[in-house]
């Protein structure tokens, strides 16, 4: 038998309450942000260029040149140009960039890739990343199999107003074995993760670029 519960908010004495609350009276949330500002981030509209400079910063720290596979840093290489090829290809973009490691600010949050990207005078950055998680699956006969699961993360920063106003997850799974021609199990499974982060990855581009055409 399940005990009994009640709602403090559905019970008539949360409307009775004599006023509405507008804003944060603790006083730790007026350090960060103040209710002033908050309200109007919350109401404002944000009026995306046109045509607009976007930004591709990948931050999972994931490097295909450290691989010493030449297969695997073209087909990363040949990933990331897909990508750039999409988002150029939308109306609204006037160009579409890849920014230099160089450019990754020592303290990675949304404020320092704010300056980076205004550095390189990007009006929208969208950073991503992914991560894999993935299982040996033994054969008696034949190669090992790979299963794996794929999630990537991305977040368009309107740089002007430091308002994210796309955001999206897509996780996709993926299995593979060592491929005739690659040097050993651990090239044929970064090829595979290469093409599940390019997969998820094209996704939301494509959903991206749908905001940004139909965005104010």
């Amino acid at each position: 038998m399940g005990v009994p519960s009640s709602s403090f908010v559905s019970s008539g004495i949360y409307d009775r309450r004599p006023s509405d609350l507008l804003g944060s009276l603790f006083p730790a949330d007026q350090k960060e942000i103040d209710n002033e500002s908050l309200a109007a981030i919350l109401n404002g509209t944000v009026n995306l260029p046109r045509p607009a400079r976007i930004g591709l910063l990948r931050v999972d720290g994931y490097d295909a040149y450290w691989s010493r596979s030449e297969d695997i840093m073209r087909l990363d290489r040949a990933r990331t140009d897909e990508l750039l090829a999409t988002l150029k290809g939308c109306a609204r973009v006037k160009d579409a960039i890849l920014i230099p490691r160089l450019m990754l600010p020592e303290k990675r949050t949304i404020s320092t890739f704010r300056e980076t990207a205004a550095r390189c005078q990007i009006d929208e950055l969208l950073v991503y990343s992914s991560t894999h998680e993935y299982y040996r699956q033994g054969k008696v006969w034949g190669p090992d199999e790979f299963h794996g699961y794929c999630r990537v993360e991305a977040v368009m920063l309107d740089v002007r107003t430091g308002v994210v106003p796309f955001t999206r997850i897509e996780i996709n799974d993926y299995q593979t074995k060592r491929q005739a021609g690659d040097a050993d199990d651990w090239e044929s499974l970064r090829k595979a993760e290469i093409g599940a982060t390019a997969a998820g990855l094209q996704t939301i581009v494509a959903e991206l670029v749908k905001f940004v055409e139909s965005a104010n």
